[in-house]
């Protein structure tokens, strides 16, 4: 009951959004008030990164609908050239997290990434690694990773791999997530 308490008060508090999502209410309401004349934001409405399909999500339920694709950007991301769809999700059923020092490591969840990286190498023979990356939010699975696709495709392959710190800002053609977290027991992480 206490968690239930604490969690109706964070929310009175408008702590169920982001604090620029509160601050975007806020201004919103001065506004509405006419306690200041224009809202003092601005909204990203055109984008230049993501394919079409991956930008629907935040477009819809982020953006109020008003995020768009550039055209240019939706030509290069929607070429007939990339074998696969824009996305995809896989459910691990058989993954089990293992914990490394401080960190975690998923075994079934690095052949996968190693099994995605041979389809995309067989489709794409042309396909440098460097176009694709990798990214986990555990460094005992970078480390896991790594070691796979050194054993796999030799040293000198240039496929980025690294934790979701990382790799922030970094762009790819191609990026593969791996979560890691697996366990069964319910209202845990994993």
């Amino acid at each position: 009951m206490g968690e239930r308490k604490v969690a109706g008060k964070a929310q009175d508090y408008g702590y169920d959004q982001s604090l620029m999502g509160r601050l975007y209410t806020h201004l919103t309401e001065q506004v509405q008030q006419n306690v200041i004349k224009d809202l003092p934001v601005l909204q990203l409405t055109m984008q230049y990164r993501m394919h079409p399909d991956i930008c629907l999500f935040p477009s819809n339920y982020i953006y109020g609908r008003a995020l768009k694709t550039d055209k240019e950007t939706e030509a290069n991301r929607c070429s007939s050239k990339w074998p696969f769809q824009s996305y995809l999700l896989f459910d691990v059923r058989d993954g089990q997290e293992e914990r490394e020092s401080d960190s975690f490591a998923n075994i079934q969840e690095v052949k996968l990434v190693i099994e995605l990286m041979k389809l995309i190498k067989q489709k794409k023979k042309q396909m440098d690694f460097h176009h694709i990356g990798i990214i986990t939010p555990y460094n005992a699975q970078k480390r896991r990773i790594l070691r796979e696709l050194n054993k796999t495709f030799g040293e000198n392959r240039a496929s980025e791999v690294d934790t979701v710190d990382g790799f922030q800002g970094r762009e790819k053609d191609c990026i593969i997530v791996t979560c890691v977290r697996a366990n069964s027991t319910h209202g845990s992480i994993g």
